[in-house]
């Protein structure tokens, strides 16, 4: 593998900054973490230019197997504020015998705690809907995610593109057809396959039920205690997707929570009422997910 000197990504960051004021930066870069020694002499090189209020975040899942904590305690110093960790599965079987990143779920549950504790705003990358995975193994994935306690869930459905292994493997099946039209709808939020073990609307309602239940309802930072993260995670939600009442819910939730809270619980239940009448996505989810808003319809 090839890797770009330090020294010559220290100074393109002291150019963009000096240059253009950019203070912020999101390498998007799957293997970071691969080479420790390098990943920390990046990390302090960075820390030692001394930019005012520089920020970083990792949009990529960075690798369980590649990563520890002298390599958070770097990615602190040097201004990171929040990072992905693709863990993908929950299961042992699929880690080594389908996906295949020799990622030691221990080891995840500890790093995540770890980075938590340090500040950084921590996403966990799981995906459902792998060759051969059955509903069993979806659910222990579930069960397991349970157990760990990040920020945030991001929750996918397995997506094959042209030219990977797993898009062998579902061609093999008879799932999907080699062809162009392959690519139709090939997204990592929609599955438009069906396969012997789940059809891919049942997959879509698996997934996006998993991300509400776990990033909304039951939020780890609700159940920490953490009311303020959790609210604040749940606005940012809102900026982007205004239509999501689940956030309001959560919201609600956490306010409930709150000894100290002092906003009018009514308050919240008459913008998630608003929000259903008034925008369609937002009525498509109540009537979708009615059974998790348990009060709004009195």
């Amino acid at each position: 593998m090839r890797y770009r000197d330090v020294s010559d990504v220290v100074e393109e960051i002291k150019f963009l900054n000096e240059q253009y004021g950019v203070d912020y930066f999101s390498p998007m870069d799957d293997l970071f973490t691969a080479n420790k020694p390098r990943t920390l002499a990046l990390l302090t090189a960075i820390s030692e230019l001394n930019i005012p209020n520089i920020g970083f975040q990792f949009p990529n899942g960075l690798s369980i197997a590649t990563t520890d904590e002298d390599i958070i305690d770097a990615m602190v110093a040097c201004g990171v504020e929040s990072a992905n960790f693709a863990i993908e599965t929950g299961t042992e079987y699929m880690q080594q015998c389908v996906v295949k990143k020799n990622c030691d779920l221990e080891k995840a549950k500890r790093l995540v705690k770890y980075a938590r504790e340090k500040g950084i705003v921590t996403r966990c990358n799981f995906i459902f809907g792998f060759p051969g995975e059955t509903k069993e193994m979806m659910l222990e994935t579930v069960q397991y995610m349970n157990t760990i306690e990040p920020d945030w869930f991001n929750v996918y459905n397995a997506t094959p593109l042209i030219g990977t292994e797993m898009y062998t493997q579902f061609v093999d099946k008879g799932c999907i057809i080699d062809g162009e039209e392959a690519w139709v709808g090939m997204t990592e939020q929609h599955r438009y396959f069906d396969t012997e073990e789940i059809t891919g609307q049942e997959l879509m309602e698996f997934t996006y039920r998993t991300n509400l239940e776990l990033n909304f309802l039951n939020n780890p930072n609700i159940r920490l205690g953490n009311l303020d993260r959790a609210r604040m995670l749940f606005h940012d939600i809102l900026f982007h997707y205004p239509f999501q009442i689940f956030a309001w819910y959560g919201i609600l939730i956490a306010n409930r929570l709150d000894t100290k809270n002092t906003d009018n619980e009514e308050s919240i239940f008459n913008k998630i009422r608003h929000l259903i009448v008034t925008d369609e996505r937002a009525k498509e989810l109540s009537i979708a997910y009615q059974d998790l808003l348990v009060g709004i319809a009195k």
